[in-house]
């Protein structure tokens, strides 16, 4: 990651010179998960038989869009500065049980949404109407987590229900963002374009909060103690700190995989005149 800072503050400075071509675009897209990791597992247990099957995942996945400003130093060589936000897809997992007399289903839903910030170094070349790319740099995003758990137990006939959501935050999140597109002009100012990018990125959670609680869809967030409800993640636990359930819970830090491979599509919107007066 220093090194690619450190090759766009010697490139940038020597092309800026050399001012060309600045523009709008906006973009959306899908992505789906890479980088997997389990992330739990569904567990089916009936007539005394239990079964266990892993569930892999990367948070990374879903819908997402962007917003961005390019400036093209040259015709081959630029930078670009994009706002971009992820709408998580899902990943569940669950838990049933049956017999005879009873039943039990524990069900967990996990989704991540992501607010980042993307500067990349654009490569650029000619191709007539076509305008082949390739960029990469850094993306620092901001990352919500939700964990949604529903609880459903059937005893002799009587039926009770639990529903939680735990929120998780964190700091600033580091990756790698890349890949490469290609440009088609519509009109003078006016141009298409369609790209696979990757994102390479890992979420820690630094805190966790309870943000709703029912039983038998009655509210009982306020009987949740303040460790019950909140949770600070650390990298290290000593056996020898005090507990307290009027503080927050201290609970060993977690990864979580946030890389994704993307197909997006866009349009360039170019801004005012280049050096030439085109």
């Amino acid at each position: 990651m220093r090194n690619l800072f450190s090759m766009m503050l010697v490139v940038l400075p020597i092309v800026a010179a050399y001012g060309q071509e600045s523009s709008f675009q906006l973009s959306v897209g899908y992505g789906i998960g890479i980088g997997t990791k389990k992330l739990g597992e569904d567990i089916y247990t009936s007539g005394g038989q239990t079964t266990r099957t892993g569930v892999f995942g990367s948070q990374g996945g879903g819908i997402n869009a962007s917003a961005s400003f390019r400036r093209m130093f040259n015709p081959h060589v630029g930078l670009d500065i994009a706002v971009g936000y992820l709408f998580g897809s899902s990943i569940e997992t669950a838990e049933r049980t049956s017999s005879s007399t009873s039943s039990l289903s524990d069900r967990y839903v996990s989704y991540a949404n992501s607010l980042s910030l993307e500067p990349t170094l654009v490569l650029a070349a000619e191709m007539g109407n076509l305008k082949p790319y390739a960029r990469i740099g850094p993306s620092i995003a901001f990352v919500n987590m939700r964990q949604e758990n529903d609880v459903v137990v059937n005893n002799t006939g009587v039926q009770q229900t639990s529903n939680n959501v735990i929120e998780f935050t964190g700091g600033p999140t580091l990756g790698v963002r890349g890949g490469a597109g290609l440009m088609f002009s519509a009109t003078s100012s006016i141009r298409f374009f369609t790209e696979v990018m990757f994102t390479s990125m890992t979420f820690y959670p630094q805190k966790g909060e309870v943000v709703l609680y029912t039983v038998n869809l009655g509210d009982r967030l306020s009987t949740l103690s303040t460790a019950e409800r909140y949770a600070n993640f650390v990298t290290e636990i000593s056996s020898s700190s005090p507990s307290s359930s009027n503080e927050p819970a201290t609970v060993m830090q977690f990864d979580v995989p946030m890389s994704n491979l993307q197909l997006n599509v866009g349009v360039y919107f170019k801004l005012g005149k280049n050096a030439e007066g085109k």
